[in-house]
């Protein structure tokens, strides 16, 4: 029988494949970032998880395949996670990354890439639908059209520290067009 957290950790990775290490021990919250490496180091003994890129993500197996637009996606699931738990959140369906629940409200999280802009044409928001359109600079939210639901923007900058920087931008901030 797994720990509460290693359900976690084996859920993340069900749903997502394969995420950072770094984001694998945000998402043991409630534990010391010591205490949440031994847990997912414990994973890897009993080979229900494997490292890969040298250790830097982990995986559902050997074979498994990081997703840029997901990383960018689960570090925003992050600002969010002791609102609505870790287990709290899915895979969503294409174009979007990830689907959440917080506050009775749903939301989904999208990550735009140059030129992807009218990928948002395929969203179809339900009743109390939100999203979290990540683009890779400000600049382009003037370009997003946003789906007939509320939309906050986010930037996830890297730099060369372990965690990039998130920043959130509300949609009456810009005019989307």
């Amino acid at each position: 029988m797994l720990l509460p957290e290693e359900r976690t950790i084996m859920y993340c990775l069900s749903q997502y494949d394969s995420i950072l290490m770094d984001q694998a021990i945000r998402l043991i919250h409630n534990r010391p970032m010591q205490t949440a490496q031994k847990i997912i180091r414990g994973l890897r003994k009993q080979h229900r998880i494997s490292y890969q890129n040298e250790g830097t993500y982990i995986g559902a197996g050997p074979a498994s395949k990081s997703d840029p637009k997901t990383e960018d996606a689960i570090w925003v699931l992050l600002r969010y996670i002791d609102q609505i738990g870790p287990m709290a959140h899915r895979k969503a369906d294409y174009p979007s990354q990830i689907y959440f629940i917080r506050n009775e409200i749903a939301y989904e999280i999208i990550v735009l890439r140059e030129g992807e802009a009218r990928l948002t044409a395929l969203l179809h928001p339900r009743d109390e639908m939100k999203y979290i359109i990540i683009v890779p600079d400000e600049s382009m939210i003037q370009s997003v059209k946003c789906p007939d639901a509320p939309c906050m923007f986010a930037t996830v900058k890297y730099s060369d520290s372990d965690e990039p920087k998130v920043t959130f931008y509300l949609q009456e901030d810009h005019e989307n067009g």
